[in-house]
C-alpha cells in the first residue's frame, strides 16, 4: 500500500538507501561466474572434451584380444590359442582422425565457455551501473521531496496568515505530490536494479516490503 512521505518518514529512509554496499566489480565477477548455471554448463563441456582428448591420444594401441578352444575329430585333440588384433590405419597414424576430432571439439567447448563468460562480465558491470545510478537517484528525489516538504510548509503558513494567494498553496501542493511521485517510481527502479543484482551474484532477492 502506498503511503504519502512526511518530512520527519524522509529523515528516516535517506540513510538506508546507502544502507547496502555494492561489492567491488571483481569480487562481484567472481561471485557471478561461480553462481551462473549458463557458466557452470559451458565449464562441464570443456571439461567433458578434454578428457575425450586425452582419451584419444591414448588410444592409438588399442588391440583386440579374442581366445579361442576347440578339438580336432581327426585325431582327438584340443587346442586352445589367443588370437589379438590391432587396427593398422589407427596404429600407424597415432589415432590421427580421432585425436584432430576431439582437438576441434575442446577448441568450439573453451570458445562457448569463453562467450559465456564474457557475456556474463558485461551483464555485471552494466547492472552495477544500473544500481549505482539507481542508488543515487533515490538519493536526489528524497533530497527533492525534502525541499519540496519544507516549501509546502512554508506555502501554508503564509496563506493562513494571509501573506499569499490559495493559489500559491496549491501549486506547492502540487509540487509537492509530483516529488512524492517521483521518489515512488526511483524507488521502483532500485527494488528492480537492486533484484537483478541479487539474481547474478546469487544472493537472496529483495522482497517488495524493501521498498519504503
Amino acid at each position: 500500500m502506498r503511503v504519502r512521505i512526511s518530512l520527519i518518514g524522509l529523515f528516516l529512509i535517506m540513510p538506508a538507501v546507502c544502507a547496502e554496499e555494492v561489492p567491488p566489480l571483481g569480487e562481484a565477477i567472481a561471485r557471478a561466474l561461480a553462481h551462473n548455471p549458463e557458466v557452470a554448463i559451458a565449464d562441464a563441456r570443456v571439461a567433458h572434451a578434454d578428457a575425450k582428448l586425452r582419451a584419444a591420444r591414448r588410444g592409438w594401441f588399442q588391440p583386440e584380444v579374442r581366445v579361442y578352444a576347440g578339438g580336432n575329430a581327426i585325431n582327438g585333440s584340443n587346442r586352445v590359442g589367443l588370437q589379438v588384433s590391432q587396427d593398422l590405419l589407427r596404429l600407424l597414424t597415432l589415432n590421427h582422425d580421432e585425436v584432430q576430432q576431439a582437438t576441434h571439439d575442446l577448441t568450439l567447448a573453451r570458445q562457448e565457455l569463453t562467450h559465456a563468460q564474457e557475456a556474463l562480465i558485461r551483464q555485471v558491470q552494466e547492472a552495477r551501473l544500473t544500481l549505482q545510478r539507481a542508488e543515487r537517484l533515490v538519493g536526489l528525489r528524497a533530497q527533492a521531496l525534502l525541499q519540496r516538504e519544507q516549501l509546502l510548509v512554508l506555502a501554508r503558513a503564509t496563506f493562513e496568515n494571509g501573506s499569499s494567494a490559495l493559489e500559491q498553496l496549491l501549486a506547492a501542493t502540487q509540487a509537492h505530490t509530483q516529488a512524492e511521485d517521483d521518489l515512488w517510481q526511483a524507488q521502483g527502479e532500485l527494488h528492480r536494479a537492486r533484484v537483478a543484482w541479487a539474481q547474478l551474484l546469487g544472493d537472496p532477492v529483495p522482497t517488495d516490503d524493501a521498498i519504503p
